[in-house]
């Protein structure tokens, strides 16, 4: 056992290190990549990232060559694998077939194919808008009307168990059901003028979302219920899991909602029960409809709209896409993964598949099949990392799940232009220590992640999180920005602008001398405040200037401290009064000079020295210098005296009494 002696020693040698490491304020620094909000602004590619943070691998991507077109707006996929894809302003219903060989199926009058259903019995059915009808194309191809309700919009149709078809209207706002023949009958009249999704449940309802109020409606033997006022317009996506609760998600649409507080850009978790409210600060929701009929929210973003759901068996969870940043999550109530972003802005349809789901996207169009396998590797990029002064980068810890059959492998690259260019160090060999390797890169100010996950396990990711890098920054000099001087009566005061960039605190040198001298005089010392009142008596009269250092030496040591020099404007000290010279008397004109080393700025005359003191101008009018002559006429009094007060700049001033 040690020593009570020693132990004190070693405290004391601690306590010592640590007061002295809190007297630097270059210190090292320590840059953390923990949170979703951070991981997020980096790059994926194979990677997913969940609501803690972490990264793991991916879904297995494929991209799928679809037509040229403006917009994709529907997607639907046959038994035999075959793909059909409705367009927007051309209103062409594309076939891609198992081999993704791409071919025109139908070509409507009207701009745009919001709604596909392939049929139980192989028939091919498309609503239009917006002229809103429904087409038939049956397996030969021909095609031909299938029913005209008279709206402009067909937005969604689905098929029962029995072979009815029901669609979603825009225009009055409603459900139509249709029969196998093509004669339909409107099942439920809508306030709202859109039903925006319709959706099958497991025992045959209809569920149904509404725009602009935003309603779900439960639609069963022609009864309709509202289960659901949301806060916000439009209700997107229905799906159903496999315990019978329901899923659904509303936008906020283009009706206006007064009184919304602006708030943070992030995205909410959460699982209380909530109250129906008609303001909403989020942009979007994801709902949950429990079977004892309480809804909850489990997602909700203030920035991103949800276009598309469905809920997904193999993961057990809602995959949602999103738009403006091209986004697909899978989400459960306790928690989320990324899984996927585009470099499209809107994330718009999901159609699941035997194996994945597909999804369109739209700004660019492009068909993107998610498969449920992992990928066997994935790499993420961080976003550019400011480390705020090109610093000295010591060790990286990160935290990790890993087996015998999986790898995690870090790299890093750094510069000094804010975007990776040629004057960028290349990405360093891989790191693999997590718990403190040694990375030996100095005098950057820039840096970037990347990290690369593998496995040859199929069914296992590793698990990458809470990545931490120490790293000294250095110093930089502090910077005297300016001077001021200011004379007021008997005092000079002096003040100084400057600032340290690493926020070291400042200590002064000020020096003085005069202008025709060598030497510089040192008569304040390691001061740290920035104003300073001197007195002019203490200083000959003369022009003089000022140096002052600015050194950060409080809080580095002596080899790391930086400073800085600046030199003031000359200014003048003048603490004594002008004198009057050359005075001359004659039939009551006088006339006399004013000199002094600084400028002349006031002369009055009394005939009492007491009250009653008037201006006297100098001959030109103005008095600007140093030297000024001054002639007058006096009145014609008894008493032949006149007391004359001169002043400088510096209100210096004398009373002289003169004969005349």
């Amino acid at each position: 056992m040690k020593s009570s002696k020693n132990i004190n020693v070693v405290l004391f040698v601690l306590l010592s290190l640590a007061i002295s490491i809190s007297l630097y304020s270059v210190k090292v620094k320590k840059f953390t990549l923990s949170n979703y909000k951070e991981m997020q602004k980096g790059s994926l590619d194979g990677i997913t990232i969940n609501n803690k943070g972490e990264l793991l691998l991916g879904s297995s991507i494929k991209k799928i060559e679809g037509p040229e077109s403006e917009f994709y707006l529907s997607f639907e996929i046959d038994r035999q694998g075959n793909k059909y894809v409705g367009t927007g302003h051309k209103g062409i219903l594309y076939k891609i077939d198992k081999n993704n060989k791409i071919s025109k199926l139908y070509t409507a009058k009207e701009l745009d194919i919001y709604s596909i259903l392939v049929r139980e019995n192989g028939d091919i059915l498309i609503g239009t808008s917006p002229a809103g009808k429904i087409f038939k194309i049956n397996k030969k191809g021909k095609s031909s009307l299938f029913f005209n309700p008279g709206e402009k919009f067909i937005w969604d149709i689905k098929e029962t168990s029995d072979g009815s078809v029901y669609c979603a209207v825009g225009n009055s706002g409603g459900v139509y059901k249709i029969s196998k023949s093509g004669s339909g009958k409107k099942v439920f009249d809508s306030e709202d003028p859109h039903i925006m999704k319709l959706f099958v449940s497991k025992d045959g309802s209809i569920y149904a979302g509404s725009g602009n109020k935003g309603m779900l409606y439960k639609i069963t033997n022609r009864k309709t219920k509202v289960l659901y006022d949301s806060p916000l317009q439009e209700i997107r996506g229905i799906c159903e899991d496999a315990y019978g609760n329901i899923f659904f998600s509303a936008n906020r649409g283009t009706k206006v909602v007064s009184n919304v507080k602006k708030s943070q850009n992030v995205i909410i978790l959460k699982g209380k029960n909530l109250n129906i409210s008609p303001i909403a600060k989020e942009k979007s929701i994801l709902y949950k409809l429990d079977t004892a009929g309480i809804v909850s929210t489990i997602w909700s973003s203030n920035t991103e709209n949800i276009y598309s759901i469905y809920y997904d068996k193999t993961r057990k969870s809602v995959i949602i896409s999103t738009g403006n940043s091209g986004r697909v999550y899978s989400v459960k109530e306790s928690g989320f993964n990324l899984l996927y972003e585009s470099d499209s802005a809107q994330a718009f349809s999901l159609t699941k598949d035997n194996d994945g789901f597909y999804l369109i996207t739209n700004n660019t169009p492009s068909i993107i099949k998610i498969e449920n396998k992992l990928n066997n590797t994935g790499t993420y990029f961080s976003k550019i990392i400011d480390l705020k002064f090109p610093s000295k980068l010591g060790k990286a810890y990160w935290k990790l799940k890993s087996s015998n059959d999986s790898r995690v492998l870090v790299y890093l690259r750094a510069g000094n232009s804010v975007s990776p260019d040629k004057t960028w160090i290349k990405w360093t060999a891989p790191y693999s220590d997590n718990m403190g390797t040694k990375i030996s890169i100095s005098n950057y100010r820039y840096i970037q992640l990347k990290i690369v996950l593998n496995t040859s396990n199929p069914s296992f990711s590793p698990v990458f999180k809470d990545f931490s890098l120490y790293s000294l920054p250095a110093n930089i000099e502090p910077k005297i920005d300016e001077i001021k001087i200011k004379q007021k009566n008997k005092k000079i005061e002096i003040n100084i602008k400057a600032n340290d960039p690493n926020k070291d605190k400042i200590q002064y040198n000020i020096y003085m001398k005069k202008s025709d001298k060598k030497n510089w005089v040192l008569f304040k010392e390691n001061i740290s405040v920035k104003k300073i009142i001197i007195k002019k008596e203490l200083f000959e009269n003369g022009e003089y200037m000022l140096k002052i250092i600015a050194n950060d030496a409080l809080q580095n040591p002596v080899y790391l401290a930086k400073s800085d020099i600046k030199f003031s404007e000359s200014f003048i000290i003048d603490s004594t009064s002008p004198d009057l010279i050359n005075f001359v008397s004659k039939d009551n004109n006088i006339s006399f000079e004013i000199v002094d080393m600084s400028i002349i700025s006031n002369v009055l005359y009394s005939y009492d020295g007491l009250k009653n003191w008037n201006p006297i101008f100098p001959d030109d009018m103005v008095s600007d210098s140093n030297k000024e002559k001054f002639v007058f006429k006096l009145k014609n009094t008894k008493n032949k005296n006149v007391f004359i007060k001169v002043s400088d700049e510096f209100n210096n001033y004398k009373i002289y009494q003169k004969e005349y």
